[in-house]
């Protein structure tokens, strides 16, 4: 028979391996460990007498294996083990039967149990690698609205150019018929303007006045045709030159439309990708961590259901030197890196740079910003507090959460206006800021003290 203390500490292991105290009378069926409680609530191994829901020193004990890693617990089945080889006394049927329901507990909820967790970081360690694709997703969807944008400001550059080219070619056509009075008066050669002595009806009177009179009906004819020909060329060139200023202002909105969607999705990828790789990395980070702790309680665990296959089956030391020096090793519980996205550089160059011929202000879009406010709730995006934005897609630091003091609304609203990456700002209670930028989508959730301002284009 084992000694009291062997028998202590496998009931000890039986109290903490099963979930929780069942009644005798409330257990059916295949429940997990019932029987296992039934012997501890109510029955006697040897002179110690354990209850999962007493008190004293038994229920002290049970605690203290409780905290104890699957490691440790491996040492004190292989000092049982010891202990048993040393008295060299078989087990009773109950002792048997306590060692069948430990090694129950062990296959049916400790392994399975193991291979959960690890299966659960998996799937998180996964869902983060996805969401570090998904930011691929969005540059590709945002590249297209890029293409269109930048599809439409090409059109009206032409426009504007085309229409540039008229208004030259009008001008020219001014000068000309300037240049054509100017020639026709240089070209012009009066009559004698020496009037006859005699101012009198005489004959050379009657000439004198019918050449002038001639002269300048044709002149007055010529001239007035050709200045109504200046006229309509001025009239055409002042409508043209109109026409162009229109044309420059539709091509300088659709220029800063192209170039402010090409800053917001450059810097809502670059942003999105900080702050999924930095979720990936540090999720990759532990769970590398769980999963050797994992295998190091995988590998007590078999060494422990080998322990207690010995003490069925008859203990020697051979069996126990084979138990203590086996080495375990499994790859399920090996933590599979997905392959995460290169940063997508052919896509980014591919949005093109629009440089800064037009300067581009908020007002320079007309567009008017709305903002609705989301009481009591973050601006949760792709993260869990949504993205927030550190440096602008111009370039620029967004001074993020360290301007605009005291409760200044109007100040972050037009901070947030003046740039197309910014979906929206956070109001936080404690210091009254809301510096606090976040790019979109937007999704706001529940958040005390905090309220999301989200942008809304009119």
């Amino acid at each position: 028979m084992m000694s009291s203390r062997s028998i202590k500490g496998l009931t000890l292991l039986l109290a903490v391996s099963a979930a929780g105290a069942v009644q005798p009378d409330s257990c059916e069926g295949g429940c997990k460990g019932a029987r296992a409680q039934v012997l501890l609530q109510t029955g006697s191994v040897g002179r110690y007498r354990f209850s999962a829901r007493g008190s004293g020193e038994e229920f002290k004990d049970v605690q203290r294996v409780a905290s104890m890693s699957l490691t440790d617990q491996s040492a004190l089945v292989e000092d049982l083990v010891t202990d048993v080889l040393a008295t060299g006394q078989p087990l009773t049927g109950t002792q048997k039967e306590i060692i069948e329901r430990l090694n129950e507990t062990f296959v049916t909820e400790t392994l399975p149990e193991l291979q959960k967790l690890h299966d659960s970081d998996q799937e998180l360690l996964n869902v983060h690698a996805a969401a570090v694709a998904h930011c691929d997703v969005d540059l590709e969807t945002n590249s297209q609205r890029v293409s269109t944008l930048n599809s439409d400001q090409n059109s009206t550059e032409s426009a504007h150019t085309e229409c540039l080219a008229q208004e030259a070619s009008l001008q020219s056509s001014e000068k000309l018929k300037h240049e054509e009075l100017t020639a026709y008066l240089k070209s012009l050669q009066p009559p004698s303007s020496m009037m006859p002595e005699q101012r009198a009806p005489t004959p050379a009177m009657d000439d004198f006045v019918a050449q002038n009179l001639e002269f300048f009906k044709s002149l007055n004819s010529s001239y007035v045709s050709l200045k109504e020909r200046i006229s309509t060329v001025q009239a055409e060139v002042e409508a043209k030159t109109a026409g162009c200023a229109e044309a420059e202002l539709v091509f300088d909105e659709k220029f800063c439309l192209w170039k402010t969607e090409v800053e917001n999705a450059k810097s809502n990828y670059l942003n999105c990708r900080t702050a999924t790789l930095t979720l990936y990395n540090e999720t990759l980070k532990t769970a590398h961590s769980n999963a050797e702790s994992r295998r190091a309680d995988l590998a007590a665990v078999l060494k422990v259901q080998c322990f207690l296959k010995m003490l069925l089956d008859g203990t020697t030391q051979e069996k126990l030197k084979e138990c203590t020096d086996a080495e375990h090793t499994s790859s399920a519980l090996d933590i599979a890196e997905p392959q995460l996205p290169e940063l997508n550089q052919r896509v980014l160059d591919g949005l093109g740079a629009p440089g800064s011929r037009v300067q581009c202000t908020a007002t320079a879009l007309s567009v008017q910003q709305h903002y609705v406010v989301h009481r009591e709730q973050g601006c949760a995006g792709p993260g869990v507090y949504g993205t927030s934005i550190q440096t602008w897609g111009s370039g620029e630091d967004s001074a993020y959460g360290a301007g605009y003091v005291d409760d200044d609304l109007e100040g972050c609203e037009a901070g947030c206006s003046a740039h197309s990456d910014c979906a929206g700002f956070v109001l936080r209670d404690s210091d009254k800021r809301c510096s606090f930028w976040y790019s979109g989508p937007l999704s706001p959730l529940a958040h005390s003290g905090y309220h999301c301002y989200e942008k809304i284009s009119m």
